[in-house]
């Protein structure tokens, strides 16, 4: 695995000056593909989430009657990606952020607006 410094020439064209941690280094390189590792070796804080995004995942399901297993199955049938019950567990418990892809694909099963997913201050009609 290359060392911090060998990841600053990967990212000095961009002019934003570059201070890595070598694990940030590291996880940049493998997700050379992603948005995310370049926020972090560029040194910007995530972006905020939606406080109760994964309480109106979960409460999108239930009131449903469905599985973790039947929403995922749901929710890949409508996005086109791998989407299991345990990525389903993670939106729900906030270990994880789904992609807005699978917030709307979540709005369209829950019969609901992306924005009252989304927006901390809208109740979910359901």
């Amino acid at each position: 695995m290359p060392l911090a410094e060998d990841i600053k020439p990967l990212f000095s064209g961009m002019g934003v000056p570059v201070t890595v941690r070598a694990g940030d280094a590291q996880r940049a390189l493998l997700n050379l593909g992603s948005v995310a590792p370049l926020c972090c070796v560029m040194g910007q804080a995530p972006r905020n989430k939606p406080k109760r995004l994964g309480e109106k995942l979960l409460r999108i399901r239930k009131a449903h009657g469905l599985s973790q297993k039947e929403m995922a199955k749901r929710l890949a049938k409508r996005t086109g990606f791998k989407i299991t019950n345990t990525h389903v567990s993670h939106y729900e418990r906030d270990s994880a952020e789904p992609f807005l892809e699978t917030t709307l694909a979540y709005a369209r099963v829950g019969k609901v607006t992306f924005e009252q997913i989304v927006d901390d201050d809208l109740d979910l009609p359901l």
